[in-house]
């Protein structure tokens, strides 16, 4: 997780297990990592509910943009989410590559146990 903090523009990183149990952050102290982690394995629950209705493949991905920044959060294996706060003015394609990378490895991880 440090290395996609040290992103640029990266301000905070999460993973959750698809159920929204949080298994590791690096969130703001006045951030409540239990809800993020809950709200984000729901809009992913249903984000990949609309793709399969809509007969689009697999769910990749998804960026939500909001004033202050975007959250991004994508798939690391079959059993949790990477999720991370970005900055409006950050690079997301450098942001969603190293999220990408890293995703892979925590689904290995989390394969193997």
């Amino acid at each position: 997780m440090t290395d996609i903090r040290k992103v640029p523009g990266v301000t905070a990183v999460g993973i959750v297990r698809r159920d929204g149990i949080v298994i590791d952050e690096l969130l703001p102290r006045s951030v409540d990592a239990r809800k993020v982690g809950a709200m984000a394995a729901t809009i992913v629950g249903t984000a990949e509910k609309v793709v399969e209705e809509l007969r689009q493949g697999a769910f990749q991905q998804y960026v939500i943009e909001a004033e202050e920044g975007k959250i991004v959060s994508l798939g690391a294996g079959s059993e949790a989410l990477l999720v991370a706060l970005v900055k409006p003015n950050a690079n997301l394609g450098l942001a969603l590559m190293t999220m990408e990378e890293k995703a892979s490895q925590v689904g290995g991880i989390l394969a193997a146990l």
